[in-house]
């Protein structure tokens, strides 16, 4: 799990809004379906749900960032690998209780 977790936290693979649960594999060496293992058990959660975790994690960082809070929101879920942002407001909304907009303005210092 460690280098799954590394992948994702230094390379920022995540970015990458048509990733794949076999190109992670791939990058790591192993099956996908071993990932996928890996990933359930120690996470408790599927693949698209571990990669909406960093990707929300990201847009949470950039919607409160000096330069990101003047960003329009569907720029923040591009700029943390959303592809689209019916999924972004999804993802985020399922993870955080609050839309994007409402977290900007939760956590934003005036």
């Amino acid at each position: 799990m460690k280098s799954v977790t590394s992948l994702f936290e230094n390379s920022e693979i995540y970015l990458n809004p048509k990733l794949t649960l076999s190109e992670v594999a791939q990058s790591l060496d192993t099956s996908p379906r071993i990932l996928s293992q890996v990933v359930n058990e120690n996470k408790a959660m599927n693949f698209s749900e571990f990669v909406n975790y960093y990707r929300i994690e990201k847009a949470k960082e950039l919607l409160i960032s000096p330069v990101g809070k003047n960003e329009k929101i569907v720029s923040i879920a591009y700029d943390s690998g959303f592809g689209n942002i019916t999924s972004f407001n999804l993802a985020f909304k399922s993870l955080t209780g609050l839309t994007p907009s409402k977290y900007r303005v939760l956590h934003s210092s005036f």
